[in-house]
């Protein structure tokens, strides 16, 4: 017979010793996620309307509440979605404004409005709406999120989304005392956020960056254009990168004097030393991060909390701080929650308040 001719061996479906064979991890792991996401989907469909579904996925995509949802912030979910991923930005972009201008509506001066985004979900089946939002607002996801950055942060603090740690004192970032923390509020820097977008140091870290590319030939650089005169006082408008970085930090254009104390008791006496202080620029660097953190809640957690009304949950949010309050006044269970009593103890602890709450709403 011919290659033509002979019969294709088709894929076993045994294994060498007779038993069914057995599907690589990682099909295994994509069924099992695309059967939670099925079911997720129709269940979202029989408890939640059409609009409800488009409410939430807008409020969810609109990242900064400004009622339009720009072309950066459709970017992330238009390009996952699986009938577009071969797609570059540049072909979406195009996309994105074509469809704005069939609408009416300039590129150049705005995004979609509500209406506009429910226009352009039209075509889309409920199941498809229903997808988008066990993703974008449920939080469904292939595996649990397993990112953390807990060597930069002190143990309270292990564990948390970008947004919390950002939001958090400058004493919760590792190798920054609440002593020194007190001390950078001088400067109006309160948060990590704070500490990671300051001025100065964004400054310096570009100078440092930038400084390792400087060449010294004389010739090439007295032809030079290139200045950061309105970064530096007047008296080194003309000195080069690696000159600059060795200035006290005083050298910075409106750079006050109480700052410069400040950065004294930091022990940080250079531009370069500011440029490259790790704590800086780990907070910066959480900044960057935070921008593409999805906060939504984790599938894990949903079935329990899509059970209750928001009626019930505000009754439950209602006696959970009355709890809180009952604990402060009983001491004994509360101090042991406060120091080191296990999750499940202290679940078990605010329920058991709350039964008592629900009973004697007065605590008596």
């Amino acid at each position: 017979m011919t290659d033509a001719q002979t019969p294709q061996k088709r894929p076993s479906t045994e294994d060498s010793d007779g038993s069914p064979a057995k599907k690589p991890c990682s099909e295994g792991k994509t069924s099992k996620w695309k059967e939670l996401l099925d079911e997720r989907v129709q269940e979202a469909v029989k408890e939640h309307s059409r609009q409800e579904m488009l409410d939430a996925v807008f409020q969810r995509w609109d990242r900064d509440n400004s009622g339009e949802i720009d072309f950066e912030e459709i970017l992330p979910h238009f390009v996952k979605a699986t009938n577009h991923v071969a797609e570059d930005e540049k072909e979406v972009r195009q996309k994105f404004q074509t469809f704005l201008k069939s609408k009416g509506r300039d590129p150049t001066k705005g995004g979609l409005t509500y209406d506009l985004f429910c226009s352009w979900l039209g075509p889309a089946t409920d199941e498809q709406v229903a997808t988008q939002y066990v993703i974008s607002v449920q939080g469904v996801t292939q595996e649990p999120f397993s990112m953390n950055v807990d060597l930069a942060v002190v143990k309270a603090y292990e564990g948390k989304s970008l947004k919390e740690i950002l939001d958090a004192p400058t004493s919760a970032i590792q190798g920054l005392s609440e002593p020194m923390a007190d001390i950078l509020k001088e400067l109006d820097v309160h948060t990590i956020r704070d500490l990671g977008t300051w001025k100065f140091f964004l400054i310096a870290r570009a100078l440092v960056v930038l400084s390792e590319k400087e060449s010294h030939n004389k010739s090439q650089s007295s032809k030079g254009r290139m200045n950061i005169r309105h970064a530096v006082d007047r008296a080194h408008e003309a000195k080069n990168l690696q000159q600059v970085i060795q200035l006290h930090p005083s050298a910075f254009n409106m750079f006050s004097d109480k700052a410069g104390a400040v950065l004294e008791k930091l022990k940080i006496k250079t531009i370069q030393q500011l440029g490259t202080r790790k704590m800086f620029a780990w907070a910066n660097a959480m900044v960057e991060l935070e921008k593409y953190e999805d906060l939504a809640q984790l599938a894990d957690f949903r079935p329990l909390l899509e059970k209750r009304s928001g009626r019930e949950w505000a009754e439950v949010f209602f006696f959970s701080l009355m709890s809180l309050s009952l604990f402060r006044r009983v001491g004994g269970e509360f101090e042991q929650l406060q120091h080191g009593a296990g999750w499940c103890e202290g679940c078990e602890c605010v329920v058991n308040a709350a039964a008592v709450l629900c009973t004697d709403p007065h605590g008596s």
